[in-house]
C-alpha cells in the first residue's frame, strides 16, 4: 500500500511478503503481474545495499555488512 511511512516496508510483520530481485526489463512485467501488491524498495548489484522509497532508508557499503555479520561470531 501506498501512502506508509518508509520503515513499514523494512520493519512490516504482516505475512506473505516476498524480497524479489528482477533485471530490469521486467520490471514493468513484473509490475503489470502482481498490480498494487509490487513495491520497488531497491536495486541490486555494485558495492553498496542502497534501499530507497520517497527517501533514501539505507546505503551502506556490502563490506561492512558481511563484516557485521559475521563478527560477532569470529570468537566462538
Amino acid at each position: 500500500p501506498k501512502n506508509r511511512r518508509p520503515d513499514y516496508y523494512l520493519f512490516s510483520e504482516t505475512l506473505g511478503r516476498f524480497v524479489v530481485t528482477i533485471a530490469p526489463d521486467n520490471k514493468r512485467a513484473f509490475e503489470r503481474t502482481l498490480g498494487a501488491d509490487a513495491i520497488l524498495i531497491g536495486r541490486a548489484g555494485g558495492k553498496n545495499l542502497r534501499i530507497t522509497g520517497t527517501t533514501t532508508l539505507a546505503d551502506l557499503p556490502v563490506s561492512e555488512l558481511e563484516r557485521a555479520y559475521k563478527e560477532p561470531f569470529g570468537r566462538y
